[in-house]
């Protein structure tokens, strides 16, 4: 069983991967086959951490990745750069691999797991899944036009899961977690509207709230965690600053 374990994450990496290429080749498989990469991926991912539903800790270690993957084959499905979606397509193989190595170790092998190898991932790929879905949501409100206030509401329950694992898997005490997961997804779902009627493509939008949800994120931690100081805010406000300023000026507004 050890043995099975262990070559999880190459067969999660091998059936991402799979998935995105087979359905680049044949777009027409898309509505079928992504699905079931994504089914197939969540089932690995449970039998790899051993889930059970009554255990907190494997909701927050198994729900990160598979939001990831989720998130990124819905934006991969509507990214029309093909350099976009190569990207998507490497990021989202290589981190889920890398996590899922460090999941194997932290669960099975707990003697030879490095030390906040899963919180380290997990922070990259909470922020890359809010780029994701925060992207698929700014192109459904463009092009499919749902009703506002349900785009809101899935944008407010994603967002609160997102970054409550991101606290949670901080080892945050679980009251402060929910209290930065409940004020950040009320910010980030009125940013996430407000953004929506900027004239410039979704994914410049996604990148955008991106932005400040990484200092939201990294400040709130910081200050939950004790750790908030003059030189970390001007870290990563001096950071998110420059970014800003560059996504602005390379944007295209129409």
């Amino acid at each position: 069983m050890l043995l099975i374990h262990r070559l999880t994450p190459f067969v999660i990496a091998v059936v991402i991967a799979a998935g995105f290429i087979l359905t680049s080749m044949n777009p027409l498989t898309a509505p079928w086959l992504l699905p079931l990469m994504c089914v197939t991926v969540c089932f690995l991912i449970w039998r790899l951490a051993e889930f059970r539903l009554r255990e907190g800790q494997r909701w927050a270690l198994t729900s990160t990745p598979m939001l990831f993957v989720l998130s990124a084959s819905g934006l991969f499905l509507l990214a029309e750069d093909g350099t976009a979606r190569l990207g998507i397509v490497i990021a989202t193989t290589l981190l889920t691999f890398l996590y899922c190595e460090h999941l194997f170790r932290f669960v099975h092998v707990p003697a030879v797991y490095q030390a906040y190898g899963l919180q380290n991932m997990a922070s990259v790929m909470i922020v890359l899944t809010f780029f994701f879905l925060t992207s698929v949501g700014e192109a459904l409100a463009t092009f499919v036009r749902p009703p506002l206030a349900l785009l809101a509401t899935s944008a407010f329950i994603l967002i609160f899961i997102v970054t409550f694992n991101a606290f949670w898997t901080a080892k945050a005490p679980r009251d402060r977690s929910l209290t930065y997961a409940l004020a950040g997804a009320i910010l980030f779902t009125e940013l996430f509207v407000a953004v929506s009627f900027f004239p410039t493509a979704f994914m410049t939008e996604g990148a955008l709230l991106t932005i400040l949800y990484y200092v939201y994120i990294g400040l709130s931690r910081a200050h939950v965690l004790a750790k908030l100081s003059r030189s970390v805010v001007r870290n990563y406000i001096g950071v998110a600053a420059i970014v800003l300023i560059a996504l602005i000026a390379t944007a295209s507004w129409t």
